[in-house]
């Protein structure tokens, strides 16, 4: 994994939001932090990537509807991950996870740190 165009205060507050989440949803889950952290950065990168994100979201400036069609992408792309990650898959089945997993990628997408997996 590597952080480009990043300082060390946009990495630590990447790791904070992160950490935030991990700490109240996946106390159980089975998995290293750092693992924890190339599945979330997967996530918000595949957002970032989705073709409804770019067209539909970036400079939208009807928040309700970018909201909802945040939710969409999270979604689909939740599903897509649900082979290698069923416990992920599962939570977002609750509506207060998926509030606040939208609420973690959201956040991760406004910080300036830009995470690459390899």
């Amino acid at each position: 994994m590597a952080v480009a165009g990043t300082s060390d205060d946009d990495k630590e507050e990447h790791d904070v939001i992160l950490q935030e989440f991990n700490d109240k949803w996946f106390k159980g889950w089975d998995t290293t932090p750092e693992e924890q952290k190339v599945k979330f950065t997967a996530i918000v990168n595949a957002v970032k990537q989705d073709n409804d994100y770019i067209t539909l979201i970036v400079g939208n400036p009807d928040k309700q509807a970018a909201e909802e069609e945040l939710d969409k992408i999270i979604d689909r792309i939740v599903r897509r991950q649900r082979q290698k990650d069923m416990s992920l898959y599962k939570e977002n089945m609750n509506e207060e996870f998926k509030t606040n997993f939208r609420s973690l990628v959201t956040r991760m997408i406004e910080t300036p740190v830009l995470v690459i997996i390899k």
